[in-house]
């Protein structure tokens, strides 16, 4: 019987250490919001969400934050339910181009291998347009591409024969808002719903990066 208890609670703890070792390496590997998968092609792709809810949070935490400054801004005489923002429906939108600090053509053959470290910072910038309908405004995105780099992500060419660039697409999900405040209008003695903000949030939802051959 105490064997029998003995081999029990031996399984019991066994078992314990593998579901804290899964879980263990599940939170390590999404410790910093991103999850990533590759491809055939060699295209690896970083998601910063898992959920669409995820998305909608973030924008909202963003359009709150901005109703807070114009709130303080507005002096004492201020209450939470004097303001109310609508949102519009958000549209994904990517931008794409080769990493800074590469040559203009040619790129590189990598002779043993190897590939490229690419640096999320700074770079050459290209425009992603959004449109949306009215009464919302149209958004343009400034998208920095970053740098190869000595250190950062590293990005592995695909064989030793062809030429290679550095590929960056950044992936944002983009949603308008507008921001009202309740405003007594002396001239027809009414309150109503004063536009005082129209303005986006913009948050990036994930990056592909690849060696792309230029020969």
């Amino acid at each position: 019987m105490k064997k029998n208890m003995k081999y029990k609670s031996f399984l019991m703890f066994l078992l314990s250490v593998i579901i804290f070792s899964t879980s263990g390496f599940a939170a390590s590997a999404n410790s910093s919001g991103k999850f990533d998968s590759e491809d055939s092609t060699g295209k690896t792709s970083i998601t910063y969400y898992e959920t669409e809810e995820e998305i909608l949070e973030a924008h909202k935490k963003l359009a709150e934050e901005e109703l807070r400054k114009i709130m303080s801004g507005n002096g004492l005489f201020n209450h939470p339910d004097d303001y109310k923002i609508e949102y519009g429906d958000r549209k994904n939108t990517k931008a794409g181009g080769y990493a800074g600090n590469q040559p203009d053509s040619n790129g590189y053959r990598f002779n043993t291998g190897g590939g490229f470290y690419w640096s999320d910072s700074g770079g050459p910038t290209v425009t992603a347009n959004v449109a949306f309908p009215y009464p919302w405004d149209h958004v343009s995105l400034s998208v920095p591409l970053g740098n190869k780099s000595t250190s950062g992500v590293f990005v592995t060419v695909p064989n030793t024969v062809d030429r290679f660039k550095l590929w960056i697409d950044k992936h944002y999900s983009v949603q308008p808002y507008n921001i009202y405040q309740w405003t007594y209008d002396y001239n027809s003695g009414f309150y109503y719903w004063k536009l005082i903000s129209k303005s986006h949030t913009s948050t990036r939802t994930g990056v592909d990066y690849w060696a792309k051959k230029v020969n």
